[in-house]
């Protein structure tokens, strides 16, 4: 049965994207706060050399297209880079990138309680999500989340999806319903 059905959802926030399918939710948000990767300054680079080979000397321009090229494709799928956590039947699945395929896979079993935590940096305050796993340890899934309500909103539909009843955990952020 669809979360929709039975919770009221909470609001989403923005920039992040929802895919609700039948037996999977994916939720995905653009990783921000993240130093452009090398490969676009290669990039920029490789295309300064393209162009100086253009204008003075074209005759080895092949091989710098050719990595022009491939370093252009690797920033591209870079830039694009985003988070993804999805619930598929009972299975909580984090991944990160196209280009590092490696993901997380904890089963709503191994799960006691999620929970988001304020961490307070120098500069800005930023949000993480925990996970409460069955045999006492803590494991954190998801760092660097910009908002409280980002970080409260993953929490709550995850435990809908997984069925996870909440219950408070010492050093979780404050809920603004009071729970």
């Amino acid at each position: 049965m669809p979360y929709r059905t039975y919770l009221q959802p909470p609001s989403i926030p923005a920039g992040y994207e929802i895919i609700d399918e039948p037996g999977c939710l994916t939720i995905s948000w653009r990783a921000r706060g993240q130093p452009a990767p090398s490969s676009v300054w290669w990039f920029a680079g490789m295309c300064g050399i393209v162009v100086a080979h253009l204008l003075v000397d074209p005759r080895d321009i092949l091989f710098h297209l050719l990595a022009t090229l491939i370093l252009g494709l690797v920033a591209l799928v870079q830039i694009g880079d985003r988070v993804k956590v999805a619930v598929r039947g009972c299975s909580l699945v984090l991944s990160r990138s196209p280009i590092t395929p490696q993901a997380r896979v904890l089963t709503a079993g191994e799960i006691a309680q999620l929970y988001a935590v304020q961490q307070h940096d120098e500069k800005k305050h930023t949000y993480e999500l925990w996970c409460q796993l069955r045999g006492g340890g803590r494991l954190r899934l998801l760092r660097g989340l910009e908002s409280a309500d980002a970080a409260r909103y993953l929490e709550r539909i995850l435990e809908c999806r997984l069925e996870i009843p909440d219950r408070p955990v010492e050093g979780e952020l404050a809920r603004r319903d009071g729970r």
